[in-house]
């Protein structure tokens, strides 16, 4: 990645040295840091959800060279958008751009922060947070740090991910002792109820480190949102203090966008999940009969509720893409039409009716998969169920790719998108060969285009689902606008799931079959998407520093397990180590029905227990055990694990 090229005279202290830093101690907290503006966007803490593994940034290059190949206005785009900043501040990696002096700044506190705590801890302990938490001494088995009950037959659901926000971008940590503590948000998959036997509809856990004080974790919140079911992911606005989610099938054959404001310490006992204080219902944007979010009282929890106003029909597998700069929604629905929300966390929200929204994807009635917005490109990307890729343009124009699936749910999952590189990744369950295959296409593909195809298993395979792939770092590092590395995703060969690497040179991905593998497991099975992690003892990772991780997980393992550290029949979290097109195998455990998708801590790590993966499991028969009599019980679990071995 190249250095920012920016003057540093808005930071004075920044001449301080990393040893001068590290000085301050316990003292340097997440008050030192000052906020990112970017756009109408304060970065002050960082979100992290399904959308932050779909939209990811290769080196966009320096102005210069954006100028010279006149892409000036789509580098500005790009260095302006706050997923980028985000991306970087996780990544401990430098920013090209305005924010290139502040993205540095937070991301030397963070150094400094690490290197203090570093020098008060037994750098033999393996509850180092500064140490990765794959060198912890021990075997191969991955454990859980804690499992909580969800609930019933509650399951977060597969391709699904949690959603975890941390108030600070210089320290991960803050326990419930903070005023703002990390916490991280499960839906649950199940029909709310606030009678008889209560069931949440969605719910979060604080003080979710192993290091902090008191009970590990606790139940920040949990709400009934309606009789409905929050089945696909959910999004998390800047600030982290509210979330957007779908309930679906309440009334029946319908969704409703919800909108929620939560309070701290409502509903901190699952099993009686509360409603929010304010509810309020909206319909199509601009109406006068709309509630802002002004209108919401300060320090109360409010709902908003939004039901598809037009052509609505039930949202089955489509997550809600939130982009933060315009602050509009997309989302999908079972009959083929994409919906657009407007001022959903910063003002009036409401459903556009008008300029030829909701989208009809008229040859397609069945359902859209999850839709990913291209900033720089103000493009919308979607799978359809005619097995073509849609671009859609913000004013509602369409323009589809070849069909290179056969359709739902051959294509039921979003794709990746890489502004930087221009590029879109589609995910394809059986191609029309049937065949498990990644397609490339340019950001700006024409109708009809067939992409760039490599083929990622054998035949015959329509029946097995393939989720989303994730660069490596060496992808992410590479010092180029046209990044060199590895796409990793999980395919299926002979029904069962192996992890590829598909190779990208050059902003190219190879074509053809790839060949190289590695078997996951040995049933037919599905695999989760996969989910990349590097760290480097809080430092930036570079392609020749640090450690690369990648996650992955099938629902089960035959009788005698594939990986060594899995269960039989039972699925299983794997975690491997990353060089080259090779990995190595850091650590496995058994879960009941596997992961669904997983987030990852960031390296911001000053309490022990920090460094760690976050999934939903998928099966309804685990124990989860809970803490202190509370979760504890049998079905769907939400899961804190460490990155590696214990």
């Amino acid at each position: 990645m190249s250095n920012a090229k920016s003057s540093w005279s808005k930071w004075p202290m920044i001449s301080l040295t990393l040893a001068a830093l590290a000085a301050f101690g316990t003292s340097m907290s997440a008050q030192s840091a000052q906020p990112i503006q970017v756009g109408n966007t304060q970065i002050t803490g960082l979100p992290d959800d399904w959308t932050h593994h779909h939209v990811v940034f290769s080196d966009p290059g320096t102005e210069r060279d954006a100028i010279l190949n006149g892409k000036h206005d789509e580098w500005q785009r790009i260095v302006n958008d706050p997923r980028y900043v985000m991306q970087q501040l996780k990544r401990h990696a430098p920013a090209e751009g305005p924010t290139g002096d502040a993205v540095a700044w937070m991301n030397s506190l963070a150094r400094a922060r690490a290197n203090s705590v570093a020098q008060e801890t037994d750098p033999h302990d393996w509850r180092n947070p500064i140490l990765p938490r794959g060198e912890r001494i021990g075997g191969p088995k991955i454990h859980s740090d804690w499992s909580m009950d969800l609930g019933g037959t509650a399951t977060i659901g597969a391709d699904q991910y949690p959603a975890k926000y941390s108030f600070s971008t210089t320290t991960a940590g803050a326990c419930a002792s903070s005023s703002t503590p990390d916490y991280v948000v499960y839906n649950t998959g199940q029909t709310g109820s606030n009678t008889g036997t209560k069931e949440a509809n969605i719910i979060a856990y604080d003080n979710i480190y192993t290091g902090c004080s008191g009970t590990v974790p606790t139940v920040y919140w949990s709400y009934y949102t309606g009789t409905g079911r929050a089945a696909t992911s959910a999004t998390l606005s800047a600030d982290g203090t509210k979330v957007a989610f779908l309930e679906t099938g309440a009334p029946s054959g319908s969704s409703t966008l919800r909108i929620l404001k939560w309070k701290a310490s409502e509903g901190t006992d699952r099993n009686a999940p509360v409603p929010p204080t304010h509810l309020y219902t909206n319909t199509t944007a601009g109406s006068g009969t709309n509630t802002a979010w002004s209108t919401c009282p300060a320090g109360s929890s409010c709902l908003i509720s939004i039901a598809f106003q037009a052509d609505g029909n039930t949202d089955t597998i489509s997550d809600p893409y939130y982009d933060y700069t315009s602050d509009t929604l997309w989302v999908g629905d079972s009959g083929g039409y994409l919906h657009e929300f407007t001022g959903v966390f910063l003002g009036t929200p409401g459903e556009v009716t008008t300029g030829g929204w909701p989208v009809n994807r008229s040859s397609c009635s069945g359902a859209l998969a999850s839709p990913v917005y291209d900033g720089a490109h103000t493009t919308i990307f979607v799978g359809d169920f005619c097995g073509e890729l849609d671009r859609i343009t913000t004013a509602g124009a369409v323009t589809s790719s070849g069909a290179v699936g056969f359709g739902s749910p051959d294509i039921d999952k979003a794709p990746l998108v890489d502004p930087a590189a221009g590029k879109v990744y589609l995910f394809v369950s059986s191609d029309t060969n049937g065949y498990s295959a990644v397609f490339q296409f340019a950001y700006n593909f024409t109708s009809g285009s067939g992409g760039t195809e490599a083929t990622v298993g054998d035949g015959n395979e329509s029946s097995t689902p393939i989720y989303a792939g994730t660069f490596d770092n060496q992808y992410f590092t590479s010092t180029s606008s046209s990044p060199t590395g590895h796409l990793w995703v999980c395919g299926d060969t002979g029904g069962h799931p192996e992890l590829y690497p598909v190779p990208i040179n050059s902003d190219t991905m190879t074509p053809g079959a790839i060949t190289a593998a590695t078997t996951v497991s040995g049933s037919t099975t599905t695999c989760s998407p996969v989910t990349e992690f590097c760290t480097n003892s809080g430092a930036a990772c570079t392609s020749s520093t640090g450690t690369d991780y990648l996650f992955v997980s099938p629902q089960t393992e035959p009788g005698t397990p594939t990986v060594t550290g899995c269960t039989g029949s039972e699925g299983c979290v794997i975690s491997y180590k990353v060089s080259g097109a090779t990995v190595t195998l850091s650590g496995a455990g058994g879960f009941a029905g596997g992961a669904g998708g997983m987030i990852v801590d960031t390296q911001n790590s000053t309490t022990s227990g920090a460094l760690q993966i976050y999934f939903g499991t998928l099966g309804h028969t685990g124990t989860c055990a809970g803490v202190s009599g509370t979760g504890n019980g049998t079905g769907g679990c939400a899961i804190q694990a460490p990155l590696a071995s214990p």
